[in-house]
């Protein structure tokens, strides 16, 4: 699925492309959005311009979440890597275990007729 996506936005090109692409759909957002209906927002500016774009107010007991940066994105990023691992270590597990199994009753068998 992501092969699918990158290839379709990026020509299977992130590195020499991504901000040409990211650009080229910035402007074309702020073309098709009427600016009255348009927030551009950064995680770094906090609470106050979302919430007065939204009309709401400003939450007082909740800090602005901000877990986009570096080192959340790489602890996220090893996280999901270790649990991919372990569903592929337990999905070889269950396959290999009956066929290790299997494979020594028949030797055992084989050369117990000898």
């Amino acid at each position: 699925m992501s092969d699918l996506f990158f290839q379709h936005f990026f020509g299977h090109d992130f590195p020499r492309t991504g901000k040409e692409v990211f650009i080229e759909h910035s402007v074309a957002v702020r073309r098709l959005v009427p600016a009255e209906h348009l927030l551009e927002h950064r995680a770094t500016d906090g609470w106050e311009p979302l919430c007065k774009f939204l009309g709401k107010a400003v939450p007082q007991d909740k800090a602005y979440p901000n877990t986009n940066d570096v080192k959340s994105f790489r602890s996220r990023f090893q996280a999901m890597n270790k649990g991919i691992f372990i569903q592929v270590l337990t999905s070889l597990a269950t396959k290999a275990v009956p066929i290790v199994a299997i494979t020594s009753i028949l030797c055992w068998m084989f050369w117990a007729s000898i």
